[in-house]
């Protein structure tokens, strides 16, 4: 437990430095830090990312303002992976990890978060563990995502015409 807390307290320090540095010394400081990171992308301010290195960004994607990704310390397979094109929102969550509720000692659980290309994602939705949301699809501003999101063909086929 010691050293999580030292860990919580040395990542929001390094939040704390991050957050007001211009956009070309953060989109830096994200490409060094995060599992990957596409071209042309953008991450505003405010958001927060926890264990960086298990987020996975695509080209072209857009994560607005106090925005929160939240991976998992204790399944180390677990990932947030957005692909290319999405658009999130302001003061979207998204939720790899969580407890078990039905157990007393809420044991900690997890579950990969994919987001498809071409997604947007409407402002402070929750998307919780397990989820994969297909190509193409909207998630309504408010919206908690608890089971997949499948992907929107006709999209896909005016995509390619």
């Amino acid at each position: 437990m010691l050293l999580f807390s030292i860990y919580a307290w040395l990542e929001n320090l390094g939040w704390s430095v991050l957050d007001p540095l211009p956009p070309l010394v953060s989109n830096l400081s994200f490409r060094i830090l995060l599992g990957s990171y596409g071209k042309g992308r953008m991450i505003d301010y405010h958001t927060y990312i926890r264990y960086m290195s298990k987020v996975q960004i695509g080209s072209r994607t857009t994560i607005n303002r106090g925005c929160r990704l939240l991976g998992s310390y204790h399944y180390k397979n677990v990932k947030i992976i957005i692909g290319d094109h999405v658009a999130i929102a302001p003061e979207v969550c998204i939720l790899a990890a969580g407890h078990d509720h039905t157990k007393r000692s809420l044991p900690n659980t997890a579950g990969s978060v994919a987001i498809g290309n071409d997604v947007w994602v409407g402002a402070r939705s929750i998307i919780l563990q397990g989820v994969t949301i297909g190509d193409g699809a909207v998630i309504a501003a408010g919206s908690v995502v608890t089971r997949d999101i499948p992907p929107i063909p006709l999209l896909q086929e005016f995509q390619r015409g």
